[in-house]
C-alpha cells in the first residue's frame, strides 16, 4: 500500500472532501484508493459510508495492464488552495478516477481551490487513451460558449463544439483544466461580476453575428477579441481585431483592422496603437478621449473621420496617417505633439502649447498652396507650366526685379 499522509479527511461534509496539503502537486489514483481504505479502517471512518470503489490491473499481456478505475462514493479530491496570483498546475495521473453524489449522479471527483488547476492523465490501457484523445480533439482548441445551451459544468462533453456551455466561468475553468486560451462563442453574450477571462481570447463568428459586453465589474486584463461587435470597460493590455468597436474605455494596447463608431477612451499610461482602421458610420464616426495625459497614440493607415479630444500633456505624441478622410482636433487638445500625414482635411480647434504637425498632410489646399506659393525664380523646367508663368511675367515687366 501507497498511503499518502499529506491527505487529510472531512468526513463531514457532503461530498466528503480528500485534501492534498501544499506544496505536494501530484498524486496517482492508486495512492488515493489506498488512503481511502486506510481512512475507511480507522476511526472515524468506521462509522461512515465507504469513500471508493476500484477496479483494474487485469493483465493485457506482457508487462501492459488495464488500467486502474476508481470511483468516489460521494467524495471529492482537491490540493490545497495557493496564495496566487500564479497558478499552480497539479496532476491526478496512474489511472482514471470519476466520483458519484449521494443519490448515484454523476460528480466533478475534483473539488476546485484558489489558484490551482487540477488535470487528471488517463490510464494506460491503449482503448482510453485513444477515447482521451478523441475527447481532447473534440474541443477543436477552444472551449465553446453558447447562452442558450442551457448546458453546465465542466465534465465532457460540456464546452465541445457540439455541446457548448451556457456561461463564462465554466467555460474558463474546462479551458484552463485542458490547456486551451480561446473561448469560440456561439451566441451573444454579456461578462459581468464574476466572469473572469484574463489571458484569455474572446472569438465570435463575426462582428454581424456576435455582439459582446464587458462591464465594469468583469476582470479582463490582458484578453484578445475577435470577429465581434463589442462594447464594454476594459482592464488594458487589450488586442482587438476584425471587429466593430463602439463606445469603449479604458483601453490601451492594439486595435487592428475594425471599424470604430462612438466614443474610445484611452487609459493606463500605455501607448495605444490603432492600425487599418475606419469610420463606419458617418453620422457617429469615432471620437477618442486621450485621457488627459499619460497615454501616446499612433493611428497608421486610417480612413474616415476622426476626433481628437482631451490631451493636456506636453510629454505626449500622436501620429495619424490617414488614407482619406478628415482630422479634427477639438478645443481641449491644449498640449502634446500631434503629427498629421496623407491624404485627408485637417479641422484644427487645439489650443494651449499644443504642436500641430500637418506638413505631410496632402488635399486640394496644400497642393494649391505648395504650387502657387512657390517663387517665381525656382520654376526653371524649360516648357513647365511655372517657366511659362515666369517668362511672362518677366517680359512683361509685372514683377519689377524677377530675373
Amino acid at each position: 500500500m501507497a498511503i499518502r499522509y499529506d491527505i487529510s479527511i472531512d468526513w463531514v461534509s457532503s461530498p466528503r472532501l480528500l485534501t492534498v496539503a501544499a506544496p505536494s502537486t501530484e498524486v496517482t489514483v492508486q495512492d488515493i484508493v489506498d488512503t481511502c481504505r486506510y481512512f475507511e479502517d480507522t476511526s472515524p471512518g468506521e462509522n461512515y459510508e465507504y469513500l471508493i470503489d476500484a477496479a483494474g490491473k487485469e493483465p493485457l499481456g506482457g508487462v501492459t495492464y488495464v488500467g486502474i478505475t476508481a470511483t468516489f462514493n460521494n467524495c471529492q479530491i482537491a490540493f490545497e488552495a495557493r496564495p496566487g496570483p500564479n497558478w499552480i498546475l497539479c496532476t491526478i495521473l496512474g489511472g482514471n478516477l470519476v466520483a458519484v453524489d449521494e443519490n448515484g449522479a454523476e460528480l466533478d471527483p475534483r473539488y476546485p481551490t484558489a489558484f490551482v488547476s487540477v488535470d487528471r492523465t488517463a490510464s494506460s490501457s491503449a482503448t482510453l487513451q485513444e477515447q482521451d484523445a478523441l475527447n481532447y480533439s473534440s474541443y477543436q482548441n477552444a472551449v465553446w460558449v453558447d447562452v442558450n445551451s442551457g448546458l453546465t459544468g465542466v465534465l465532457y462533453p460540456a464546452g465541445t463544439r457540439e455541446n457548448p456551455v451556457n456561461n463564462i466561468v465554466d467555460a474558463v475553468l474546462i479551458g484552463k483544466e485542458k490547456g486551451f486560451s480561446t473561448i469560440q462563442l456561439l451566441s451573444d453574450v454579456t461578462l459581468t461580476n464574476g466572469d473572469n477571462i484574463e489571458n484569455f481570447s474572446l472569438v465570435g463568428a463575426s462582428s454581424i453575428a456576435t455582439h459582446v459586453v464587458i462591464e465594469e465589474a468583469a476582470e479582463c486584463n490582458t484578453i484578445v477579441i475577435k470577429n465581434c461587435d463589442f462594447t464594454g470597460v476594459l482592464d488594458g493590455n487589450t488586442e482587438i481585431q476584425d471587429s466593430v468597436i463602439h463606445n469603449i474605455s479604458y483601453f490601451n494596447g492594439y486595435i487592428h483592422n475594425c471599424g470604430l463608431i462612438g466614443l474610445i477612451s484611452l487609459d493606463g499610461t500605455a501607448t495605444a496603437i490603432i492600425s487599418d482602421c475606419s469610420t463606419i458610420d458617418q453620422d457617429n464616426p469615432v471620437t477618442i478621449d486621450m485621457g488627459g495625459g499619460g497615454q501616446s497614440l499612433s493611428m497608421p493607415n486610417y480612413s474616415g473621420i476622426v476626433t481628437l479630444r482631451n490631451l493636456t500633456s506636453d510629454t505626449e505624441e500622436v501620429s495619424i496617417g490617414i488614407d482619406s478622410g478628415k482630422v479634427i482636433l477639438e478645443d481641449t487638445i491644449s498640449a502634446g505633439t500631434i503629427t498629421i500625414s496623407g491624404v485627408g482635411v485637417l479641422e484644427d480647434n487645439s489650443t494651449g502649447t499644443a504642436i500641430v504637425n500637418s506638413d505631410g498632410l496632402i488635399n486640394k489646399t496644400t497642393i494649391a498652396d505648395a504650387v502657387w506659393d512657390e517663387t517665381l525664380s525656382l520654376h526653371t523646367t524649360t516648357d513647365s507650366a511655372g517657366k511659362v508663368v515666369k517668362d511672362i511675367k518677366k517680359d512683361t515687366g509685372l514683377i519689377p526685379g524677377l530675373l
